[in-house]
């Protein structure tokens, strides 16, 4: 077991600056929007709460709204970092729009009682989440990598310019 922990600092401490802040950035923030859910499981450990069980924190559709919450922030990054429409940028952002936007709707139609089957709000929550959180992972290391998209779009035009002749 120490050996494990010893190698897993060694790792720790091999990684550029840039990327640890990154990587805890992303934890510390994905820690404050999903703060709720962990004070549930909190309360539910205490000895006079009953366990009724996980499907508690899916019933509520509760995932579709961490999904929103996070994905707001790595859309907002994504498309700060956008160069041209169809680059690897613009197509993350098109894609936190698509899983921002069925997260929204599905939540919605919960709310009003269109969708009741279970398993579909179990099954696209979780899976939304998971969406989410790879693409909110992929944004904050954007961030930390800090793209001159001036320089980017430089470039692009310089080589326009040189295949055009």
């Amino acid at each position: 077991m120490k050996s494990w922990f010893k190698k897993q600092q060694q790792k720790w401490q091999e990684l550029e600056d840039s990327y640890k802040e990154s990587l805890l950035q992303f934890i510390w923030i994905l820690f404050g929007n999903i703060f709720p859910l962990l004070l549930g499981w909190l309360i539910f450990a205490l000895p006079d709460i009953i366990w009724r069980g996980g499907d508690t924190f899916i019933k509520d559709g509760q995932f579709y709204i961490y999904s929103v919450s996070l994905i707001s922030s790595a859309t907002y990054v994504f498309w700060t970092f956008k160069v041209q429409n169809l680059d690897k940028f613009a197509l993350l952002g098109y894609a936190s729009v698509i899983v921002g936007g069925l997260a929204s709707l599905f939540y919605a139609l919960f709310l009003v009682g269109s969708v009741t089957n279970y398993q579909f709000i179990k099954y696209s929550s979780l899976i939304i989440f998971v969406l989410t959180l790879l693409l909110f992972y992929k944004s904050i290391i954007m961030n930390g990598t800090k793209l001159d998209v001036h320089e980017a779009q430089k470039r692009n035009i310089q080589s326009i310019a040189s295949t055009l002749k």
